[in-house]
Protein backbone atom coordinates (compact mmCIF):
# COMPACT_ATOMS: atom_id res chain seq x y z
CA UNK A 1 0.00 0.00 0.00
CA UNK A 2 1.32 3.44 -0.85
CA UNK A 3 2.48 5.18 2.30
CA UNK A 4 1.51 8.53 0.82
CA UNK A 5 -2.11 7.72 -0.10
CA UNK A 6 -4.34 10.68 0.67
CA UNK A 7 -7.23 10.67 3.08
CA UNK A 8 -10.22 9.17 1.16
CA UNK A 9 -12.53 11.71 2.74
CA UNK A 10 -10.64 14.56 1.09
CA UNK A 11 -9.12 13.06 -2.01
CA UNK A 12 -9.26 10.04 -4.28
CA UNK A 13 -5.95 10.82 -5.98
CA UNK A 14 -3.15 8.31 -5.18
CA UNK A 15 -0.59 11.13 -5.04
CA UNK A 16 -2.49 13.09 -2.41
CA UNK A 17 -3.84 15.84 -4.65
CA UNK A 18 -7.30 17.14 -3.92
CA UNK A 19 -9.89 16.00 -6.43
CA UNK A 20 -13.12 17.71 -5.40
CA UNK A 21 -15.76 17.95 -8.11
CA UNK A 22 -16.75 21.56 -8.61
CA UNK A 23 -20.30 20.79 -9.72
CA UNK A 24 -20.96 18.33 -6.87
CA UNK A 25 -19.31 20.20 -4.00
CA UNK A 26 -21.04 19.79 -0.65
CA UNK A 27 -23.07 16.69 -1.57
CA UNK A 28 -24.94 15.36 1.47
CA UNK A 29 -25.92 11.71 1.77
CA UNK A 30 -29.10 12.70 3.64
CA UNK A 31 -30.37 15.05 0.90
CA UNK A 32 -30.69 12.53 -1.90
CA UNK A 33 -27.39 13.53 -3.45
CA UNK A 34 -28.34 17.22 -3.61
CA UNK A 35 -25.29 19.45 -3.76
CA UNK A 36 -24.96 22.65 -1.77
CA UNK A 37 -25.32 24.74 -4.93
CA UNK A 38 -28.49 22.85 -5.90
CA UNK A 39 -29.94 23.27 -2.41
CA UNK A 40 -29.21 27.00 -2.42
CA UNK A 41 -30.78 27.38 -5.86
CA UNK A 42 -33.88 25.52 -4.68
CA UNK A 43 -34.15 27.68 -1.56
CA UNK A 44 -33.74 30.82 -3.64
CA UNK A 45 -36.60 29.72 -5.92
CA UNK A 46 -38.80 28.98 -2.90
CA UNK A 47 -38.10 32.35 -1.32
CA UNK A 48 -38.75 34.11 -4.59
CA UNK A 49 -42.07 32.32 -4.98
CA UNK A 50 -43.00 33.02 -1.35
CA UNK A 51 -42.20 36.69 -1.79
CA UNK A 52 -44.42 36.79 -4.88
CA UNK A 53 -47.31 35.17 -2.97
CA UNK A 54 -46.95 37.50 0.01
CA UNK A 55 -46.75 40.52 -2.28
CA UNK A 56 -49.87 39.38 -4.13
CA UNK A 57 -51.71 39.04 -0.78
CA UNK A 58 -50.61 42.54 0.20
CA UNK A 59 -51.84 43.97 -3.09
CA UNK A 60 -55.17 42.15 -2.66
CA UNK A 61 -55.58 43.51 0.87
CA UNK A 62 -54.75 46.99 -0.33
CA UNK A 63 -57.46 46.73 -2.98
CA UNK A 64 -59.96 45.48 -0.38
CA UNK A 65 -59.04 48.32 1.95
CA UNK A 66 -59.66 50.85 -0.84
CA UNK A 67 -62.94 49.18 -1.67
CA UNK A 68 -64.03 49.24 1.98
CA UNK A 69 -63.17 52.94 2.19
CA UNK A 70 -65.34 53.50 -0.88
CA UNK A 71 -68.20 51.59 0.78
CA UNK A 72 -67.92 53.79 3.86
CA UNK A 73 -68.14 56.91 1.68
CA UNK A 74 -71.20 55.52 -0.09
CA UNK A 75 -72.94 54.78 3.22
CA UNK A 76 -72.21 58.28 4.46
CA UNK A 77 -73.56 59.82 1.25
CA UNK A 78 -76.75 57.73 1.36
CA UNK A 79 -77.33 58.70 4.99
CA UNK A 80 -76.85 62.37 4.14
CA UNK A 81 -79.36 62.25 1.28
CA UNK A 82 -81.90 60.26 3.31
CA UNK A 83 -81.66 57.11 1.21
CA UNK A 84 -81.07 55.16 4.39
CA UNK A 85 -81.89 56.04 7.96
CA UNK A 86 -79.32 57.16 10.45
CA UNK A 87 -79.71 53.91 12.39
CA UNK A 88 -79.13 51.80 9.28
CA UNK A 89 -76.17 53.97 8.31
CA UNK A 90 -74.66 53.54 11.79
CA UNK A 91 -75.04 49.76 11.64
CA UNK A 92 -73.51 49.59 8.16
CA UNK A 93 -70.64 51.85 9.16
CA UNK A 94 -69.91 49.65 12.20
CA UNK A 95 -69.73 46.55 10.03
CA UNK A 96 -67.58 48.33 7.45
CA UNK A 97 -65.25 49.56 10.18
CA UNK A 98 -64.76 45.99 11.51
CA UNK A 99 -63.98 44.74 8.02
CA UNK A 100 -61.50 47.59 7.55
CA UNK A 101 -59.83 46.72 10.86
CA UNK A 102 -59.54 43.05 9.83
CA UNK A 103 -57.99 44.08 6.52
CA UNK A 104 -55.53 46.39 8.31
CA UNK A 105 -54.44 43.61 10.69
CA UNK A 106 -54.05 41.17 7.81
CA UNK A 107 -52.06 43.74 5.88
CA UNK A 108 -49.76 44.21 8.90
CA UNK A 109 -49.18 40.46 9.18
CA UNK A 110 -48.52 40.16 5.47
CA UNK A 111 -46.08 43.06 5.62
CA UNK A 112 -44.18 41.30 8.42
CA UNK A 113 -44.08 38.08 6.39
CA UNK A 114 -42.73 39.95 3.39
CA UNK A 115 -40.03 41.64 5.47
CA UNK A 116 -38.99 38.30 7.01
CA UNK A 117 -38.86 36.71 3.56
CA UNK A 118 -36.63 39.48 2.26
CA UNK A 119 -34.41 39.30 5.35
CA UNK A 120 -34.01 35.54 4.96
CA UNK A 121 -33.14 35.95 1.30
CA UNK A 122 -30.53 38.57 2.19
CA UNK A 123 -29.10 36.36 4.94
CA UNK A 124 -28.73 33.41 2.60
CA UNK A 125 -27.08 35.62 0.00
CA UNK A 126 -24.63 36.98 2.59
CA UNK A 127 -23.80 33.47 3.83
CA UNK A 128 -23.24 32.32 0.26
CA UNK A 129 -20.96 35.30 -0.44
CA UNK A 130 -19.00 34.73 2.79
CA UNK A 131 -18.59 31.05 1.95
CA UNK A 132 -17.42 31.84 -1.57
CA UNK A 133 -14.92 34.37 -0.23
CA UNK A 134 -13.67 31.89 2.38
CA UNK A 135 -13.46 28.96 -0.07
CA UNK A 136 -9.98 29.82 -1.44
CA UNK A 137 -8.63 30.20 2.09
CA UNK A 138 -10.16 26.90 3.19
CA UNK A 139 -8.78 25.17 0.11
CA UNK A 140 -5.35 26.64 0.83
CA UNK A 141 -5.55 25.38 4.41
CA UNK A 142 -6.46 21.88 3.20
CA UNK A 143 -3.59 21.87 0.72
CA UNK A 144 -1.19 23.09 3.41
CA UNK A 145 -2.36 20.38 5.80
CA UNK A 146 -1.95 17.70 3.13
CA UNK A 147 1.48 19.01 2.20
CA UNK A 148 2.56 19.05 5.84
CA UNK A 149 1.30 15.50 6.31
CA UNK A 150 3.12 14.30 3.17
CA UNK A 151 6.28 16.09 4.29
CA UNK A 152 6.19 14.46 7.73
CA UNK A 153 5.49 10.96 6.43
CA UNK A 154 8.08 11.12 3.68
CA UNK A 155 10.67 12.51 6.09
CA UNK A 156 10.12 9.52 8.37
CA UNK A 157 10.28 7.17 5.39
CA UNK A 158 13.55 8.70 4.18
CA UNK A 159 14.94 8.48 7.71
CA UNK A 160 14.00 4.79 7.93
CA UNK A 161 15.44 3.90 4.52
CA UNK A 162 18.66 5.77 5.22
CA UNK A 163 18.99 4.08 8.62
CA UNK A 164 18.72 0.69 6.91
CA UNK A 165 21.30 1.71 4.32
CA UNK A 166 23.67 2.95 7.04
CA UNK A 167 23.30 -0.20 9.12
CA UNK A 168 24.04 -2.34 6.07
CA UNK A 169 27.26 -0.45 5.29
CA UNK A 170 28.63 0.55 8.70
CA UNK A 171 31.64 -1.51 9.70
CA UNK A 172 31.43 -0.94 13.45
CA UNK A 173 29.44 0.88 16.10
CA UNK A 174 31.58 4.00 15.88
CA UNK A 175 30.98 4.32 12.15
CA UNK A 176 27.28 3.61 12.67
CA UNK A 177 27.00 6.42 15.22
CA UNK A 178 28.93 8.81 12.98
CA UNK A 179 26.74 8.01 9.98
CA UNK A 180 23.58 8.50 12.02
CA UNK A 181 24.82 11.87 13.23
CA UNK A 182 25.63 12.91 9.67
CA UNK A 183 22.17 11.77 8.57
CA UNK A 184 20.46 13.87 11.25
CA UNK A 185 22.46 16.92 10.20
CA UNK A 186 21.75 16.31 6.51
CA UNK A 187 18.02 16.03 7.09
CA UNK A 188 18.02 19.44 8.77
CA UNK A 189 19.71 21.21 5.85
CA UNK A 190 17.53 23.48 3.72
CA UNK A 191 18.06 21.78 0.35
CA UNK A 192 16.73 18.49 1.74
CA UNK A 193 13.88 20.12 3.63
CA UNK A 194 12.74 21.85 0.44
CA UNK A 195 12.46 18.67 -1.62
CA UNK A 196 10.89 16.41 1.01
CA UNK A 197 7.23 16.11 0.10
CA UNK A 198 7.94 17.32 -3.45
CA UNK A 199 10.36 14.74 -4.89
CA UNK A 200 10.35 10.96 -4.90
CA UNK A 201 11.73 9.07 -1.93
CA UNK A 202 14.31 7.30 -4.09
CA UNK A 203 15.63 10.62 -5.42
CA UNK A 204 15.99 12.07 -1.92
CA UNK A 205 17.64 8.90 -0.62
CA UNK A 206 20.00 8.85 -3.60
CA UNK A 207 21.04 12.46 -2.98
CA UNK A 208 21.71 11.87 0.72
CA UNK A 209 23.58 8.65 -0.01
CA UNK A 210 25.76 10.45 -2.53
CA UNK A 211 26.50 13.26 -0.08
CA UNK A 212 27.34 10.83 2.74
CA UNK A 213 29.38 8.52 0.54
CA UNK A 214 27.02 5.57 0.87
CA UNK A 215 26.41 3.06 -1.93
CA UNK A 216 23.02 1.53 -1.11
CA UNK A 217 21.80 -1.78 -2.42
CA UNK A 218 18.53 -0.73 -4.03
CA UNK A 219 17.37 -4.32 -4.24
CA UNK A 220 16.76 -4.14 -0.50
CA UNK A 221 13.64 -2.01 -1.11
CA UNK A 222 12.50 -3.32 -4.50
CA UNK A 223 9.11 -4.41 -3.11
CA UNK A 224 8.32 -1.13 -1.34
CA UNK A 225 5.64 1.16 -2.74
CA UNK A 226 7.95 4.14 -3.24
CA UNK A 227 10.15 2.01 -5.53
CA UNK A 228 7.29 0.43 -7.47
CA UNK A 229 5.18 3.56 -8.00
CA UNK A 230 6.84 6.82 -6.90
CA UNK A 231 4.57 9.34 -5.20
CA UNK A 232 6.18 12.28 -7.00
CA UNK A 233 7.72 12.83 -10.40
CA UNK A 234 11.47 12.60 -10.60
CA UNK A 235 13.58 15.63 -11.42
CA UNK A 236 14.16 16.33 -15.14
CA UNK A 237 16.78 13.95 -16.49
CA UNK A 238 19.61 14.80 -18.88
CA UNK A 239 19.88 12.95 -22.17
CA UNK A 240 21.71 9.65 -21.79
CA UNK A 241 23.26 7.98 -24.86
CA UNK A 242 21.75 4.70 -25.89
CA UNK A 243 25.15 3.08 -25.71
CA UNK A 244 25.42 3.20 -21.90
CA UNK A 245 22.62 1.14 -20.36
CA UNK A 246 25.11 -1.27 -18.81
CA UNK A 247 28.37 0.67 -18.87
CA UNK A 248 29.10 2.79 -15.81
CA UNK A 249 25.70 2.12 -14.20
CA UNK A 250 26.85 3.06 -10.71
CA UNK A 251 27.65 6.66 -11.62
CA UNK A 252 24.28 7.15 -13.29
CA UNK A 253 22.42 5.47 -10.44
CA UNK A 254 23.71 8.09 -8.02
CA UNK A 255 20.98 10.46 -9.21
CA UNK A 256 18.24 8.14 -10.51
CA UNK A 257 18.91 4.80 -8.82
CA UNK A 258 15.80 2.72 -9.12
CA UNK A 259 14.81 3.54 -12.69
CA UNK A 260 18.37 3.31 -14.04
CA UNK A 261 18.90 0.07 -12.15
CA UNK A 262 15.82 -1.41 -13.82
CA UNK A 263 16.93 -0.09 -17.21
CA UNK A 264 20.39 -1.58 -16.74
CA UNK A 265 18.91 -4.94 -15.78
CA UNK A 266 16.60 -4.91 -18.81
CA UNK A 267 19.46 -3.98 -21.14
CA UNK A 268 21.67 -6.68 -19.67
CA UNK A 269 18.94 -9.25 -20.10
CA UNK A 270 18.76 -8.48 -23.84
CA UNK A 271 22.49 -8.00 -24.40
CA UNK A 272 24.42 -10.52 -26.54
CA UNK A 273 25.67 -13.55 -24.64
CA UNK A 274 29.34 -13.00 -25.54
CA UNK A 275 29.17 -9.45 -24.08
CA UNK A 276 27.55 -10.60 -20.85
CA UNK A 277 29.91 -13.52 -20.12
CA UNK A 278 33.02 -12.00 -21.67
CA UNK A 279 33.55 -14.63 -24.40
CA UNK A 280 33.46 -12.19 -27.30
CA UNK A 281 36.37 -10.55 -29.00
CA UNK A 282 38.48 -8.20 -26.89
Amino acid sequence: MNNFAANPETSADPHGRETHSADRAGVCAHCGGESRAEKEARQARMLKRLAEIVLACAENLEERSAAEASVAKTIAAQAATGVISAAEAGDLMTKSGKRADDIARSLTNVSKALRLTLLLDSKLAEERMAREQAAPLEAAKRRAALAEDRHHRQREEVRRVMAEAIRAEAGDQAELNRRKRELRERLEQDDIKLIIGKRSTEEIVARICRDLGIEPDWRRWHNEAWMIEPEFEAAPRPHCPACCPVCEPTARQADWPAQDHREAQAASAHAPVDRMVGTGPP
